[in-house]
């Protein structure tokens, strides 16, 4: 039966009516590397996992491993000792989610069983995320298991919804795995650049070329021997984590790229069981059936163990070993260099309009090395999947997805993710590394926490200029006007020993500084504000002279707006009204304006300035206030609705945060922002001033 309009169909195939090959571990050279490493050998400990599956059953939707939900809740049996977090809403299980789960992390038999968060999504709500806002949600989590194969029923829809996928694992430095339906080969997601995309050994898996986002990248990467590609695909993804686990490991940041690993994990990739392996040198990186060859974690490790060794014509290298450069042009794909292109995703198209070349070497796989090349070097697929079904054959009902539009993300959440799930490993994770952020007079700290999450953080310091808690505050403030441009925020109190015992070697030279300007009490502690990462920002240039007069011109009443800057301008004019409600005069003194790579979210950052007790609010507040006279009208009224108890009741999770005296300024600075805007209403109209939604 094809794939009809706007529907997603899978496989559900039955883990237990069946035996299970035991000696799958052994094929992947993981008994081996066991045997090796004994209590080191890596199990995914400390990786934040994403699994995705394709529901049949609406409400509850049937998706999880294990019932339960709406909140995160543990695992029991063959998960127990695991925290799922259901994404998409509380569920019912899912047989064919047991069973990846099984082979992805399960304790049993699991590859990453050390790993212990899973994030779970239905296949609707996943594609929903990536397609249904300016940008991709970012995902919680390193590596991605999707377990689902289909299409939106219309070449331009699954084009936009690939490349959104690809924008998303480029951007976020994710590692997604799928595996391959049988037959064709399926748009969502078996045309995608970066995934690793699995197949099995026995060749039951679609054999033919990608047709969307470009022709003929040869499918699959690697193959496993179980019976189903949902097996291959969550052994691969759980042999990812491994790999990304000993990569943390060792300290040398390169190692952990997506890239990389899966070069490795390609490189690493074994012929022994595969006498039928042939290629065309010529012209094909693989096997049309069976790609790299079947998946070795025992070569992957040893290849990542070896450790980065660059490139040389003149040195001997040892046959394990990697490297990582990047390449200036796209003249060196000719140059018989190793390369995976990446993708960078304008607003409006998600087209991949550049793509920087990033050099891979994966050394000493049988005593030679393998060089990817060609677009984002083959990486993709889509998947059958496999599950707890008696009717093994049986095509389950249709899954209809949405349609995709632009839209911003809800209250509550940051680039598309609840601020909760990006707030608790910030509040609670062990540190592993701390990096100094040059260029301010500030002290601002990048803090890696074990799990791999990353925060700013901000010590209490002697400049007086720096006050961390104002920070937890403008957090606070910005949710409660309806906005979602401030990174979620708290506070946390760290030791000496973790921030500067664990500096990272390029910065020790900062050491004398930070030993002098952060303010440790008597037992060695300093209390901070951490803000979440965000991976990629980029200068907005809205602070200089020029630019100031353009969109100055466009905020103006009689001029219009240009339709594509509308999005952008009213998150300014909503900047400006925060700006002034926080009295931060800072904003404008340079550098301070940070917006996402594709330019499309202002990123309200730096507010440790702020909250100076001015009821009327800074000369330069009130100037810059008074350069917009367009505003949103959800923006109005919320302001409306805010009061001093609102904030005072938002900020009890941080006691401390601001004063009486302060809170009690933001209110009085709120009644003269809607004097001003009343005032503007009164004169030109409401249609006229409250020109964005």
């Amino acid at each position: 039966m094809p794939i009809t309009h706007r529907q997603l169909f899978c496989l559900l195939l039955p883990l237990a009516c069946h035996a299970v090959r035991a000696d799958w571990l052994s094929d992947i050279g993981h008994t081996k590397l066991a045997a090796e490493l004994g209590a080191a050998m890596p199990t995914g400990a400390g990786i934040v996992l994403v699994q995705s599956e394709a529901n049949n059953i609406e409400s509850p939707p049937n998706y999880l491993p294990q019932a339960g939900g709406p909140d995160s809740f543990a695992g029991i049996g063959t998960f127990a000792g695991k925290t799922f977090h259901p994404e998409s809403g509380a569920g019912t299980e899912l047989g064919h989610g047991v069973a990846v789960a099984t082979f992805f992390y399960g304790n049993g038999i699991g590859v990453a069983r050390s790993a212990t968060e899973i994030h779970n999504y239905t296949a609707v709500d996943f594609i929903t995320r990536l397609t249904d806002g300016i940008t991709p949600e970012v995902f919680p989590g390193r590596v991605q298991n999707h377990s689902w194969a289909g299409s939106l029923g219309d070449a331009d829809e699954d084009l936009k919804a690939i490349r959104a996928f690809d924008f998303m694992l480029d951007r976020d430095q994710r590692i997604a795995v799928t595996g391959l339906s049988g037959g064709s080969l399926a748009p969502l997601l078996g045309s995608t650049y970066h995934a690793i995309a699995a197949g099995t050994r026995s060749a039951a898996h679609s054999q033919t070329g990608t047709t969307t986002d470009g022709i003929g990248r040869m499918k699959p990467d690697l193959v496993v021997d179980v019976q189903y590609t949902s097996y291959a695909s969550a052994i691969v993804a759980g042999s990812a984590a491994a790999l990304l686990q000993e990569a943390i490991a060792s300290g040398n940041a390169a190692a952990e790229r997506p890239q990389l690993l899966k070069a490795v994990l390609i490189a690493g990739a074994s012929k022994q069981n595969l006498p039928q392996w042939q290629r065309d040198a010529a012209a094909e990186p693989y096997d049309d059936v069976f790609g790299a060859g079947e998946l070795d974690l025992y070569h992957a490790w040893h290849l990542l163990k070896g450790g980065q060794q660059p490139h040389s014509t003149s040195v001997e290298r040892s046959l394990q070993g990697w490297d990582f450069a990047t390449s200036t042009t796209d003249a060196n794909l000719n140059e018989g260099r190793p390369t995976v292109h990446r993708c960078s995703m304008p607003t409006t198209t998600r087209r991949p309009a550049s793509r920087h070349v990033l050099g891979l070497v994966a050394l000493g796989v049988a005593g030679g090395f393998l060089l990817l090349s060609g677009p984002a070097s083959q990486l993709a697929s889509a998947w059958e999947a496999t599950s707890h079904s008696a009717e093994r054959d049986a095509r389950l009902g249709p899954l209809d997805l949405p349609s995709v539009a632009v839209t911003r993300s809800p209250a509550g959440t940051f680039t598309g993710i609840k601020d909760d799930l990006l707030l608790r490993p910030l509040r609670t994770q062990p540190v592993k590394d701390v990096r100094f952020n040059f260029g301010g007079s500030s002290i601002s700290l990048r803090v890696t926490f074990a799990d791999g999450s990353r925060a700013a953080f901000k010590p209490l310091q002697t400049n007086p200029q720096t006050v961390p808690r104002k920070e937890i505050a403008a957090y606070w403030l910005n949710r409660l006007l309806g906005l979602n441009n401030v990174p979620p925020a708290a506070a946390r109190t760290l030791n000496r020993a973790d921030l500067l015992g664990k500096l990272l070697p390029e910065s020790v030279p900062s050491l004398p500084r930070l030993t002098k300007e952060i303010i440790f009490d008597e037992e060695g502690f300093t209390r901070g504000e951490v803000s979440y990462w965000i991976p990629v920002v980029v200068n907005a240039n809205l602070d200089h002279a020029d630019k100031i007069e353009e969109w100055t011109r466009w905020l103006t009443i009689g001029n219009d707006i240009p339709p594509e800057k509308m999005g952008l301008l009213a998150q300014l004019s909503s900047l400006l009204v925060f700006d002034f409600l926080e009295n931060n005069a800072d904003r404008f003194s340079g550098g301070n304006m940070l917006q996402s790579p594709d330019r499309q979210t202002l990123y309200y950052m730096d507010n440790t300035f702020g909250f100076q007790v001015e009821p009327r609010g800074h000369e330069k507040c009130r100037a810059a206030l008074r350069r917009s006279q367009k505003f949103s009208r959800r923006l109005l009224e919320a302001l409306r609705r805010f009061d001093g108890h609102a904030l005072r009741t938002a900020l009890e999770r941080d006691p401390g945060v601001l004063t009486d005296e302060e809170i009690a300024s933001v209110v009085a600075r709120r009644d003269v922002v809607l004097g001003y805007i009343d005032r503007l209403i009164e004169k030109y109209g409401d249609e006229r001033v409250l020109v964005f939604p």
